[in-house]
């Protein structure tokens, strides 16, 4: 069970309230967070229009409904942001598996996970809503044994990832989609950093996950 978030946002705005991170799991939740991502992606951004439904206004992924997919919805229940996190032990990975280079890990594949998917509204820009969401998807990769996790981001995105630990692996490749992104890593069990700095990134994850208290 993914408990839900309720805190304000840092000194940029100190006043933004943020809805509760939870897990969407049914087919109907799964229809809307498509659509959500037609409209950040095809609508915004203009990338992956030849992948979309146009006339269900939706964007699919192979992934969807195989790993851990994490939203935030507003007070009117319209969908503010999403993650989601998948598992080499549960499905094939396909293409990600090939361009995050996932076989030179030095870890068993039980424990690997990648992040796609990570996006906010438009409106949510600036906020540390998508900050939010990466720890989040970072604490449920940590209660279910996850020390590896690959994803990419556009420069200058990557300074949010490293902002929870996130570092180099394959540094700038290009995405056929999306261009040159550069290619990351967090090792989410990173105890020998973790367990000397009570304001390391990951810490507030661990203290989530059941794993570590600090006083």
């Amino acid at each position: 069970m993914i408990e839900s978030v309720n805190k304000t946002a840092g000194a940029a705005n100190s006043s933004e309230f943020f809805q509760p991170i939870t897990e969407a799991r049914t087919q109907l939740e799964f229809q809307q967070v498509r659509r959500f991502w037609y409209c950040v992606y095809c609508e915004v951004r203009g990338v992956l229009r030849d992948k979309a439904d146009h006339a269900a206004r939706e964007l699919d992924d192979s992934l969807l409904g195989k790993g851990r997919l994490l939203w935030a919805r507003d007070a009117n229940g319209e969908i503010s942001g999403t993650v989601m996190g998948t598992y080499e032990r549960e499905c094939d990975l396909g293409y990600y598996s090939e361009f995050y280079e996932l076989p030179r890990l030095a870890a068993p594949s039980n424990s690997i996970s990648i992040a796609t998917k990570l996006m906010v509204a438009p409106q949510k820009r600036g906020t540390r809503l998508a900050l939010e969401l990466l720890k989040r998807i970072s604490t449920v990769g940590l209660q279910d044994g996850i020390t590896h996790c690959v994803y990419d981001a556009n420069p200058p995105t990557d300074t949010l990832f490293r902002r929870v630990g996130g570092r180099d692996w394959l540094g700038v490749k290009y995405h056929p989609s999306f261009g040159s992104v550069c290619v990351m890593m967090t090792l989410l069990r990173d105890d020998a950093h973790i367990l000397r700095r009570a304001d390391h990134p990951l810490a507030e994850c661990y203290k989530n996950a059941g794993l570590l208290m600090f006083p």
